[in-house]
């Protein structure tokens, strides 16, 4: 925090991503989040850190399949999560997808 209602955003790679204000959506393209006043007033000086991962995919094709990458259970090996369209029927409402879970994912 800069004041009690202003505040600035920095990553630990990406450096300086921005300012905000108490109460309005803070957008960027690495990070959105909204900071609520509570019952406390901040002050300068306040802050917080949070961890973020890459968000997307490994691999799309075509909205068939998709695999997803997670940082894992403490952050120490990648986990992946994979989808795969396996039926659908537009006309009877269902899609059929089959799910599965990994720790070590090769792209071709």
């Amino acid at each position: 925090m800069t004041s009690a209602t202003a505040f600035s955003v920095t990553g630990s790679t990406s450096g300086l991503l921005g300012t905000g204000t108490v109460g309005n959506a803070f957008v960027n393209t690495k990070v959105n989040f909204t900071i609520t006043a509570g019952g406390v007033a901040f002050i300068a000086g306040d802050t917080w850190t949070f961890l973020t991962t890459r968000r997307g995919f490994e691999r799309r094709t075509a909205g068939v399949e998709m695999i997803w990458q997670a940082p894992g259970n403490g952050g120490l090996k990648p986990d992946f999560l994979w989808a795969r369209k396996v039926f659908s029927n537009v006309t009877g409402d269902y899609y059929n997808w089959r799910l599965g879970g990994f720790t070590a994912f090769m792209l071709r």
